[in-house]
């Protein structure tokens, strides 16, 4: 909120140099999941180009607690982290009453479809291109490039030997660099009967989700 309300000139002064026949992109985990940020981009350019990066629901889930955990370990804040002092399984499942915390922010940021309906009603779906990052994290991601460049309408550039799998890391990294430590982390194994009830949570938002976007993910 408060870069917002610096205004238009600022925001623009952030972006790097640019002439008329570049395109730049800002890259951010935050917006989606703010009905808000929809508006007040459209209100910004409602012609504008979006990519969604997205995957399977519980994996974005873990991935977003662990960041968090590591995150709330290095700042100084006053915000209360629980993330910090508690357990993923207990922050999401009562094994007593094998129920769901439907009020964890982890769980509800995994909700495609609650968020997409107000990016939806802002943009048509032609200006959304949504990026099937199981594929990225699983296999050379060029493919999934090749459709991003596409979708901008850039000249085709991306070729599959830019790439290599990095043993180490578990992830596919460019010839000309890797992603920095905060990438790759391996997490621990999510507990089944969490992970299967879950997945019967999951199941309708996922459903929605593939209808909004007229693609069917697997999940």
């Amino acid at each position: 909120v408060d870069n917002y309300n610096k205004g238009l000139e600022w925001y623009s002064r952030q972006m790097p140099n640019a002439s008329s026949d570049d395109i730049v992109i800002e890259k951010t985990a935050d917006y989606f999941q703010y009905a808000e940020a929809a508006k007040r981009i459209h209100d910004m350019n409602p012609d504008i180009k979006l990519i969604l990066v997205i995957r399977d629901p519980i994996e974005r889930m873990i991935s977003d607690y662990y960041f968090i955990k590591r995150y709330a370990a290095r700042v100084e804040s006053s915000h209360p982290f629980l993330e910090l002092n508690t357990s993923l399984d207990d922050l999401v499942y009562n094994f007593s009453t094998k129920k769901i915390n439907y009020s964890y922010g982890g769980l509800c940021r995994s909700q495609y479809s609650k968020q997409m309906q107000a990016w939806l009603h802002w943009f048509p779906r032609k200006q959304i291109h949504v990026v099937n990052g199981d594929i990225i994290a699983r296999d050379n991601p060029a493919e999934e490039i090749r459709k991003v460049e596409e979708f901008l309408g850039l000249r085709s550039y991306t070729r599959d030997h830019h790439f290599y799998f990095d043993k180490e890391k578990q992830f596919w990294c460019l010839k000309s660099g890797c992603f920095g430590a905060e990438k790759g982390h391996i997490h621990p194994p999510l507990d089944e009967e969490i992970r299967e009830a879950l997945q019967r949570h999951f199941w309708r938002f996922n459903q929605d989700f593939y209808a909004q976007v007229g693609e069917n993910f697997g999940w």
